[in-house]
């Protein structure tokens, strides 16, 4: 019951958080609500939910391969995803490794593939910048900067012994590596992810600033970076404020800065939006399986 109550306590918490932000940027966007596109708006929404599932489904596969079920690994990681939004920034890795070292998963196993998801996601994120940055004339330090992170980051990714060493300080396990074939999968299956959210910033500028005045390739290489600097960000809960400003600053070069600034703020919402959506859809196919099965596994 304790367990429970708790859960749920700290589940609340993050809403609050999230809350806090609509409420924080509602009168900057609120003016601006009437002349917004809903059409592509609502695609945005809904592929940004849909890398979500992605993000949870690749976490599941890391950690389980096809064990275990994937309905419950996806509404625990999607609601440990949440509360990344409480201030102190360990919350949702604390959460997540709480949440699936109840599931029978070591800790040490846990932060093992924490390490290794971010190196994957922080790489292929650099590596599709790179190859959109060739169509377009992109600052030349963040070329630079994604050159080298993508050549140091290749190494950890294909060569994860370096990753174990280190994680083995908290705990010597087990820990099955799998085979460079798998690792090209899964790192195709996050460079997916990078253009899912690229299609969903292109839709939400389009909403915005009109078909015709956008571009794929220019919003999404953009996006990438300040979700990328927003990610690496050590003092913000979830990258907040951090990501906007990279975002409009990057975006003024391209329009103007109101214009700039409300893509900027209406990215943070509907990607939150997103995340919300994602968890309580997750959240409603767990509890419709478990029904089926005639039982609720362990959370």
């Amino acid at each position: 019951m304790y367990k429970r109550t708790g859960q749920i306590i700290i589940v609340l918490l993050s809403l609050y958080f999230i809350g806090r932000i609509f409420y924080n940027n509602w009168e900057d966007v609120s003016v601006s609500l009437t002349n917004i596109a809903s059409g592509p708006l609502i695609i945005s929404i809904i592929i940004f939910s849909l890398t979500f599932f992605l993000l949870s489904s690749l976490w599941h596969y890391l950690i389980f391969g096809k064990r275990y079920g994937l309905a419950t690994s996806n509404q625990l990681y999607l609601k440990a995803n949440l509360l990344r939004y409480i201030p102190g920034n360990i919350w949702g890795i604390g959460a997540r490794i709480i949440f699936f070292n109840h599931l029978g998963i070591a800790k040490a196993k846990l932060i093992f593939f924490l390490f290794y998801e971010s190196v994957l996601m922080v790489l292929s994120g650099g590596l599709v910048f790179l190859i959109f940055s060739l169509f377009f004339n992109a600052p030349t330090y963040l070329i630079i900067l994604a050159l080298i992170m993508t050549l140091v980051l290749t190494i950890l990714a294909f060569k994860p012994a370096f990753i174990l060493r280190l994680v083995n300080l908290f705990g010597s396990t087990e820990i099955e590596l799998g085979t460079n074939k798998n690792r090209i999968y899964y790192f195709l299956a996050y460079i997916i992810y990078w253009l899912l959210s690229g299609m969903a910033t292109y839709f939400l500028a389009q909403s915005i600033l009109g078909v015709g005045n956008v571009s794929y390739v220019k919003f999404s290489a953009i996006y990438i970076v300040s979700w990328l600097i927003g990610y690496l960000s050590i003092i913000t809960p979830s990258g907040i404020g951090v990501r906007e400003l990279t975002f409009t600053y990057l975006l003024s070069a391209m329009i103007s800065q109101q214009e700039a600034g409300l893509i900027a703020i209406m990215s943070r919402l509907v990607f939150t939006v997103g995340e919300l959506l994602s968890y309580f859809s997750s959240l409603l196919i767990y509890k419709l399986i478990s029904q089926q099965h005639g039982r609720l596994p362990a959370q």
